[in-house]
């Protein structure tokens, strides 16, 4: 499994777990576009799409946001979500292969700017997708991520 990001063009903006700012707990990790401008994401691996559109099981802040989301089945209970994106490039029951554009980035939903939400479960459990990630792509870790700053608000 790779980075659905090509770590040049994005900051490692929020890790998985426990986030002391919002006071919740974060089910996946967060990158933005350098430029802060739409930018491609890819598969994290080889699947099949399983929902692309609008989900309403995302809950910030003690409220339900309709957020823009593409689900991967990859086999052996393991599925990726790819959330707040701007344009999909993908349809329902395509097959895709790692390192296939799927969409663009951006702020729907939940999102206190333009990025990319990705999460990872394992048989229905959300797992830290780093933990997950092939070793030469680990070059971004939770001590290299930004601090989200108060005041960026959020998109509905």
């Amino acid at each position: 499994m790779r980075l659905p990001v090509d770590i040049s063009l994005f900051t490692f903006t929020s890790d998985y777990g426990y986030r002391k700012e919002f006071g919740d707990y974060h089910t996946g990790v967060d990158y933005a576009p350098n430029t802060g401008k739409p930018t491609p994401f890819v598969a994290a691996a080889d699947g099949k799409v399983i929902f692309v559109g609008l989900s309403n099981k995302f809950w910030w802040n003690q409220k339900e946001y309709q957020n823009s989301v593409i689900i991967i089945d990859h086999g052996q209970g393991i599925k990726t979500q790819y959330v707040h994106w701007s344009a999909a490039y993908v349809t329902f029951g395509q097959y895709v292969s790692e390192g296939q554009t799927l969409g663009l980035t951006g702020s729907v939903g939940a999102a206190t700017g333009n990025h990319l939400h990705f999460e990872l479960t394992v048989y229905g459990k959300n797992v830290n997708p780093i933990e997950y990630i092939n070793n030469n792509q680990k070059t971004m870790t939770n001590t290299d991520f930004i601090q989200v700053q108060p005041g960026w608000g959020l998109s509905n």
